[in-house]
C-alpha cells in the first residue's frame, strides 16, 4: 500500500479551477431597498397644490391622502405667516393662504445651509476681480449674480421669517389626532406678484383635476 502523498489526476485539479471561478462568480450584490409604499414613486413624491382648505378635507389613507381622486404626500402652499413660535428643535407657523390656515414646522438644522450661502458673496466679489479679462469668469458671474438675488428671498434662519411674511413652502403632510400638519422642506419669501402667479397655476391646477375627473383618469396631471 501506497502512504506517500498522493497524486491527483488532471479531473482533480479541473474540478478545483473551476470551483475556483465558481467562487469568483458568486459575489453577492447588496439587496436594494424594497419600496414600501402602496403608492407609485411617481404619485408619492408628486407636489399638488390645493388649497389648504382642501387639504384639512382630504381624506387620510394608510400611507397618503386622498381628494377626490388624486392621491398625494406632498403640498406646495403659498399663504402669510399668522403665527410662529421657535422650540429649541423646531420653528412652527401657522400660514393661511386665504382659505385657511394650517400647521407648519421647519427642523432647527434647516437653516444649517444658510453659512455656505454667505460665502458665495465673499467668491463672487474674488471672480469680480479676476473676470475683466475671463469670458468664462464673466460667466459664472452671472450664475453668482443669480444666486445672489435668490439670497434676497431664501431665510437663513428663523428671524428671517416674520409674521406676515408672505412665503411657499413645500411639505409633507401629516395628520395627527385630527390636526393637518406639513412637515416643510423647502420655504422661501414672496412677494405679491407671486402669489398672483402661484393662485394662477393653481387654478390652472383645479382645472386639469375636474378635466381628469370627468374623463375618468385616476389623478390629475401636476403643473
Amino acid at each position: 500500500m501506497n502512504l506517500g502523498k498522493p497524486e491527483f489526476n488532471s479531473d482533480w485539479n479541473e474540478h478545483n479551477e473551476m470551483i475556483g471561478e465558481v467562487d469568483d462568480t458568486y459575489e453577492t450584490e447588496e439587496p436594494k431597498q424594497e419600496w414600501r409604499h402602496s403608492l407609485e414613486r411617481a404619485h408619492y413624491y408628486k407636489i399638488v397644490k390645493f388649497c389648504v382648505n382642501d387639504l384639512q378635507e382630504s381624506l387620510k389613507q394608510d400611507d397618503h391622502f386622498l381628494v377626490r381622486k388624486t392621491p398625494f404626500v406632498y403640498v406646495h402652499i403659498c399663504g402669510t405667516i399668522l403665527s410662529k413660535n421657535v422650540s429649541k428643535s423646531k420653528v412652527f407657523m401657522e400660514v393661511n393662504d386665504g382659505t385657511g390656515s394650517i400647521e407648519c414646522s421647519l427642523e432647527d438644522n434647516y437653516f444649517n445651509l444658510s453659512g455656505s450661502i454667505s460665502d458665495r458673496n465673499n467668491m463672487q466679489d474674488h471672480l469680480q476681480k479676476q473676470s475683466e479679462n475671463n469670458i468664462v469668469l464673466q460667466g459664472v458671474m452671472v450664475l453668482y449674480s443669480a444666486l445672489r438675488n435668490l439670497d434676497k428671498v431664501i431665510p437663513k434662519d428663523e428671524q428671517d421669517l416674520k409674521i406676515g411674511d408672505l412665503v411657499s413652502l413645500e411639505g409633507k403632510l401629516s395628520k395627527h389626532n385630527g390636526v393637518f400638519h406639513v412637515f416643510v422642506e423647502k420655504v422661501i419669501r414672496r412677494n405679491v406678484s407671486d402669489f398672483i402667479e402661484h393662485l394662477v397655476r393653481q387654478k390652472l391646477f383645479y382645472q386639469n383635476l375636474f378635466e381628469a375627473d370627468q374623463s375618468g383618469s385616476d389623478a390629475a396631471q401636476i403643473i
